[in-house]
């Protein structure tokens, strides 16, 4: 019997998060219990490949699911919906549905590259607390522009809201026309690598307890920012020119000064000299902000390295 068609609900929600976006699936992953994330990451760990018609399976059973969960909701609803004037859906058909029992962060990372009066479009349609979750999972350099737009919303025409509706289930749909899945170790270090430290550290502790050897191969396969000395001095100098002075400073205050050296040995003697500047008069800076400013260079590191500008030594890639 396949994996599609038993009651592992483990096994498919592994197989569903391997074949999704990256950032996607980590958004999921965060919104799991440590309990699920654990047993899910190591079925994941475990995938090499999943059957085509397995992978149909599973996304037709999760659409169905979606759409069920969907239409009790809206049942129980409904009348509060039909009265609600910040709640367009009381009024009319629901091109959006799908999105009902997805939370605004996952919502929010669905649409991460959308113009902002797609956004607007998309979140007035959606039930009240929803939207507003919605909202305050964007970047604050959007919150304001999709609030301003969706207080000037007209009547969108039925051809573009069916469109976005289209799209956005197709990106929900992603994999679905490949035949393998990219699961195993590789794609679950490939989530877990664009992941923030707090959500790393109590994966990765939570899997230490379970499966030490699976660990150890994700840190194998991971890259941190202490990993920068990993690098070819030319490949050190790639990713210098791409991150600026004030981001370098900001990301050192707390490095080890062997990582620090390697960075000053690799610039130029007057970008060098005006980086270490720059620390002996920077102020004290929050460790958040520090984790921050170098999980972002690590962005740019993997970011060469997909690119294939850079080499990233002992590092497997997920497709």
């Amino acid at each position: 019997m396949s994996v599609a068609q038993t009651n592992d609900g483990t096994a498919r929600a592994a197989i569903l998060l391997s074949s999704i976006d990256r950032s996607l699936a980590k958004d999921i992953m965060r919104q799991l219990s440590t309990e699920q994330v654990e047993a899910v990451s190591i079925k994941m760990a475990s995938l090499d490949s999943v059957d085509e018609q397995d992978e149909q399976q599973v996304w037709e059973q999760f659409q169905s699911e979606i759409a069920r969960a969907s239409d009790e909701s809206n049942s129980e609803e409904s009348a509060g919906l039909a009265t609600d004037p910040a709640s367009p859906i009381g009024e009319r058909n629901e091109p959006f549905a799908f999105l009902n029992k997805l939370s605004g962060g996952q919502i929010a990372a669905l649409m991460a590259n959308e113009h902002p009066q797609t956004i607007a479009l998309v979140m007035s349609f959606l039930p009240t607390q929803r939207a507003a979750e919605f909202l305050k999972r964007l970047p604050k350099e959007f919150q304001s522009e999709v609030a301003r737009r969706v207080a000037s919303l007209d009547a969108a025409r039925p051809d573009v809201i069916h469109d976005i509706a289209q799209t956005l289930m197709a990106r929900m749909q992603v994999g679905l026309q490949t035949t393998d899945v990219a699961g195993g170790v590789p794609r679950l270090a490939q989530i877990l690598n664009v992941s923030d430290k707090r959500t790393n550290r109590e994966i990765l502790g939570a899997l230490e307890q379970a499966d030490l050897q699976l660990v150890n191969q994700l840190h194998e396969m991971m890259f941190s920012f202490e990993d920068l000395r990993r690098l070819s001095p030319a490949a050190i100098k790639a990713v210098v020119q791409e991150v600026d002075t004030t981001q370098w400073a900001t990301a050192l205050k707390a490095a080890s000064e062997e990582i620090s050296e390697y960075i000053f040995e690799q610039m130029d003697p007057e970008q060098a000299t005006l980086l270490r500047e720059e620390l002996e008069f920077l102020s004290p800076v929050r460790v958040s902000d520090v984790e921050m400013m170098q999980q972002s260079i690590v962005d740019t590191v993997l970011r060469l390295e997909s690119a294939g500008r850079i080499v990233v030594p002992g590092r497997s890639r997920a497709s």
